[in-house]
């Protein structure tokens, strides 16, 4: 049992008056929900933007409890972006993280 989790049940037997907020946060903490794949219409719109920004092909979208990941190809052959892109993709308010996925492609994290 992780620490945090050890944590929640103290404080809610400690606290009857928390129980009610506690206890859905324990319930969720112990289901493994795994992402899955979904079509490129079901992003919210508030990531369009991002995606419009990556410009390239998008491959593959799963969503899931944690966000979205979104596989793009790269044209031309090679995963590479330009400075400025790069520079903007990073900055855009729902971009997490960037992966390799393979040699002509990459994912997005948001």
């Amino acid at each position: 049992m992780s620490n945090l989790r050890s944590s929640l049940i103290r404080l809610a037997h400690q606290n009857p008056e928390f129980r009610a907020a506690l206890l859905p946060l324990l319930k969720q903490g112990g289901s493994k929900q795994a992402a899955s794949e979904i079509s490129i219409e079901e992003l919210p719109e508030s990531h369009w933007g991002l995606v419009k920004i990556v410009d390239e092909p998008a491959v593959k979208v799963w969503g899931g409890v944690h966000g979205y990941i979104v596989e793009f190809k790269a044209r031309g052959g090679g995963a590479r972006l330009e400075r400025d892109r790069l520079k903007r993709i990073v900055s855009h308010k729902n971009f997490r993280w960037l992966s390799p996925s393979g040699r002509d492609s990459f994912s997005i994290g948001m």
